[in-house]
């Protein structure tokens, strides 16, 4: 392809696009019709009446981005893990002291009656 040439299609096509006008009529009631759906819009924008439906619409709309998608993902697996960590050392002292009870129970068995 010629640099010259490419210059001469260049003007053309501006040419072309600044003459180029859309001659297509408005559809019937066309206007009536927009401001139908702005309000049917803003009706849909209108909070929900419950914190529940709330929060679910809010993650609704951060879950198209990935990256924050990803950080809330991360996050209830770091709240899920820390939770469960939490339960476990709860379960583990009441073994342990359990097992410490029955031990001593065990060795002496007038313990209990003390």
């Amino acid at each position: 392809m010629n640099a010259g040439n490419s210059k001469n299609d260049d003007r053309d096509l501006k040419r072309l696009l600044n003459n180029w006008s859309v001659q297509a009529p408005v559809p019937p009631r066309f206007q009536e019709q927009v401001w139908r759906r702005i309000a049917s819009a803003q009706l849909q924008a209108v909070p929900a009446a419950s914190p529940w439906s709330a929060i679910k619409s809010w993650i609704n709309s951060l879950q198209p981005r990935p990256a924050v998608a990803a950080a809330y993902v991360a996050t209830l697996l770091t709240l899920g893990a820390l939770l469960g960590w939490t339960q476990s050392r709860h379960a583990s002292e009441q073994l342990s002291t359990d097992l410490r009870v029955r031990y001593l129970q065990s060795v002496d068995p007038y313990l209990a009656s003390r």
